[in-house]
């Protein structure tokens, strides 16, 4: 599966999950061309600094989700999907 995010747009949403303040690490073009295609793809503004309760917080709601194509996300972003035990459990058939 391919994601929309590439390899060098997906290294600078892994610096920014890690607390790296990357508008001071790209140049301004770069930077602001990373924020629109991870605003576009995922909906997450790095050029705010990266609070993960104000992340976790984050609801949808069922028709939002199920308008939005489900994409590969990067193994640093999937822990702010889900937490165990927030979903129900599935019945045994």
């Amino acid at each position: 599966m391919k994601t929309e995010l590439s390899r060098g747009v997906e290294l600078t949403l892994i610096k920014w999950v890690g607390g790296e303040d990357v508008r001071m690490s790209l140049p301004k073009s770069t930077f602001y061309w990373h924020r629109r295609k991870i605003l576009d793809v995922l909906g997450l503004d790095i050029s705010l600094k990266y609070e993960k309760k104000q992340i976790e917080a984050m609801t949808f709601d069922l028709e939002y989700l199920r308008s939005h194509e489900v994409k590969l996300i990067p193994a640093q972003l999937q822990g702010l999907l889900f937490k165990p035990g927030d979903s129900s459990s599935w019945l045994a058939h």
